[in-house]
């Protein structure tokens, strides 16, 4: 499935400079439903979300701006998921538009950053026993 999602993504993104995940969710319906089923209930899941538009605000110049500070504020966002995603997507395009020398050098923070990575904890509490 992630195969097949993977060549969807790629024949969107070489047809539209930008697309919404309706025109996902329409491209995975072409598929046979032995593979869309299980792609389109996860696709629908984000949907109901109300994460994604075709533009991200805020922007990456505005969220990393040289000399200043930025602070995004997830105290309204209850859901746990919601919150992952969100810091997930902004440190990653952040960190491929610094690699790209598109973004100004700055430090991420994440606040109870244990709640976000909390698998790498673990990680790090075994090496502090040994």
């Amino acid at each position: 499935q992630k195969i097949k999602l993977d060549n969807v993504l790629s024949e969107l993104r070489k047809e539209k400079k930008s697309f919404s995940i309706d025109d996902l969710i329409e491209k995975i319906d072409e598929l046979p439903a032995k593979t869309s089923d299980a792609i389109l209930g996860i696709l629908h899941d984000l949907k109901n979300m109300k994460l994604f538009d075709n533009i991200d605000n805020p922007t990456v110049d505005k969220l990393c701006k040289q000399g200043y500070l930025s602070i995004i504020d997830f105290s309204k966002i209850i859901s746990q998921k919601k919150r992952q995603m969100i810091i997930f997507y902004f440190g990653n395009l952040l960190f491929k538009k610094r690699m790209l020398n598109e973004a100004p050098p700055f430090v991420f923070i994440v606040e109870e950053a244990h709640n976000f990575a909390p698998q790498m904890l673990k990680l790090v509490g075994q090496f502090q026993r040994e």
